[in-house]
Formats: C-alpha cells, sequence, structure tokens
C-alpha cells in the first residue's frame, strides 16, 4: 500500500477535473499566504489538488497532489489537462 500506484488515462474522464485546495492545508497556509501578501492564485498554484470526479463503477484516482511534483512537472500536467480537458485554472476555495 505504501508505493501503491495508479493511473487515469485523460481519454477516460467523463467529467473536467478542477482545481482544489485540502481544508487542512488551506489552514495551515493562507496566514503565511497573507503575511507575505502573495496573490491567492500565484501561491495556491502549486499547493492544489486536481480532483477528478468518481466513476462509481470503477476504481479511479479521485485527487492528485500537485505538491508532490516539481514545478516543471506541475506546469506540464495542467497545461495537459488545460489543453484535453478546458481544466478551469480557478481554485476552489475549502468552505
Amino acid at each position: 500500500m505504501l508505493f501503491r500506484t495508479r493511473a487515469i488515462k485523460i481519454n477516460e474522464l467523463h467529467q473536467k477535473p478542477y482545481l482544489t485546495i485540502d481544508p487542512y492545508i488551506f489552514k495551515k497556509y493562507e496566514w503565511q499566504r497573507k503575511l507575505l501578501g502573495q496573490n491567492f492564485k500565484k501561491f495556491w498554484h502549486y499547493r492544489t489538488n486536481i480532483y477528478f470526479s468518481q466513476d462509481e463503477n470503477r476504481h479511479k484516482l479521485s485527487q492528485l497532489r500537485l505538491s508532490l511534483f516539481s514545478k516543471k512537472q506541475t506546469d506540464k500536467i495542467l497545461a495537459i489537462l488545460t489543453q484535453t480537458w478546458n481544466l478551469d485554472s480557478n481554485i476552489k476555495q475549502p468552505n
């Protein structure tokens, strides 16, 4: 379970993915962003999760944590999803 690999094929997605922030991570770092006076979107760009709607009949990847990747890899992932699925670059904030 520690090094379990999950994969998702872009052409098998039924709904477009969107960017979201884990509420725990948001509480942990939002004060830092405000203290530094940084732009919300720029600060959270590399700390968001890409959320994929799950198909109940199949086991699929539900979230992809962008913080696990380098900035170059994250930019490439976002570019592919934006081009293929018209990914909304707006980040959904936790309630």
